[in-house]
């Protein structure tokens, strides 16, 4: 599935555009959104770039999944399987905690019902969230502690909402990347804006 390799290079590109800030709800105009959205996605080659990142961490860490654990495919119809499957949520987490970037957040769906029929990696990688058994979803981010319910997300941030934070969205097989921004507009003051 193609949307969780775009949904890992779009939120790392956007932490690229907004501007890292101290201000917990940076402030952007519509110029500003204006100039973020052409560049994700008037500039192909560049997302191209940015779309290859993951897919190839991907499929590198499944390939050194492959060769650690031989023994445990069928043969080489199953190993082709494992090796073009879809991202799973784990595999997308794993790419966004590379960057070390507190603003990278991962709105992750609870999987773990499904670990009777997962198989290889995917088993072992569940087990991570047996903690969630009776969530619908969790957070994860990139930074430990990763994995957390929601109420101990609230709990870590200031405030029950960050507008510095860029997520990934498990969207229950689709992934989307989401973004929230304090719009100005024109004329309008901050203190105006935040009241």
């Amino acid at each position: 599935m193609i949307c969780g390799y775009v949904s890992c290079a779009v939120a790392v590109q956007a932490a690229d555009l907004f501007p890292q800030t101290t201000d917990q709800w940076p402030v952007v105009t519509l110029s500003d959104i204006d100039s973020i959205v052409r560049a994700l996605t008037l500039v192909p080659e560049e997302l191209e770039r940015r779309i290859a990142a993951p897919m190839v961490h991907i499929e590198r860490s499944r390939a050194k999944y492959v060769a650690a654990h031989e023994g445990v495919f069928g043969g080489q119809r199953e190993r082709q399987q494992y090796m073009t499957a879809w991202v799973a949520n784990y595999e997308i987490s794993d790419f966004l905690r590379l960057h070390r970037d507190p603003r990278l957040l991962f709105f992750r769906k609870a999987e773990y019902s499904a670990l009777g029929k997962a198989t290889h990696e995917e088993k072992r990688r569940l087990e991570e969230e047996r903690r969630f058994e009776h969530d619908f979803f969790f957070m994860d981010r990139s930074h430990p502690p990763s994995l957390l319910s929601r109420e101990e997300y609230r709990e870590v941030q200031t405030t029950s909402f960050d507008g510095r934070s860029i997520f990934v969205i498990d969207l229950n097989g689709h992934f989307a990347v989401a973004k929230p921004v304090l719009l100005m507009s024109a004329g309008e003051s901050v203190a105006t804006r935040r009241s």
